[in-house]
C-alpha cells in the first residue's frame, strides 16, 4: 500500500488533503506581520494577539471569498490548523507561564498527522471540498 493513498471515496490522496486544509497564505501573512512585530520589540502583548486574531478571521475571510470554499467544516480545520501552526511558532501564547516550545512542535505535529483523517465532504453534505 502507498503512504500517499486516499481512504476510499476520497477524491485526493494524504499530500493533498493536508495542503488543503493548512492555510500556507495565512500562516505568511502571521510570520510576516510576527517578523515586523519582533523587529518592533512588540512580539509578546497586545499586538502579537491583534496579529493572531486578525490573520484568524483573514484565514475564513480569504477561504470564503477568494478561495471560494463553501463548507463550515473546512474552514474551521483550516482555522485549527492556522491556530496549531501559530501556537506552534510561539507568538503571543509564550506569555503563558506555561509554554514550552515543545508543546506546539507537539500540536502541529499530530494536527498535521490526523487532519488528513477529516473528510470534509462527509460533514457538509456529500458534495467534496470547494478548495
Amino acid at each position: 500500500m502507498q503512504s500517499d493513498a486516499a481512504p476510499p471515496g476520497s477524491g485526493d490522496n494524504y499530500i493533498t488533503r493536508v495542503v488543503k486544509y493548512i492555510p500556507a497564505e495565512v500562516v505568511a501573512l502571521y510570520l510576516t506581520l510576527q517578523g515586523l512585530l519582533g523587529a518592533a520589540n512588540q512580539a509578546e502583548g497586545v499586538a502579537a494577539w491583534c496579529v493572531l486574531g486578525g490573520c484568524l478571521v483573514g484565514c475564513v475571510l480569504y477561504l470564503r471569498r477568494l478561495s471560494g470554499v463553501k463548507h463550515w467544516s473546512q474552514i474551521t480545520v483550516s482555522g485549527l490548523g492556522f491556530l496549531a501552526w501559530a501556537f506552534a511558532l510561539g507568538g503571543p501564547f509564550k506569555t503563558f507561564s506555561w509554554y514550552l516550545p515543545v508543546y506546539g512542535a507537539c500540536v502541529v505535529a499530530f494536527f498535521t498527522f490526523l487532519v488528513p483523517l477529516v473528510d470534509v465532504s462527509r460533514s457538509s453534505g456529500g458534495q467534496g471540498a470547494a478548495h
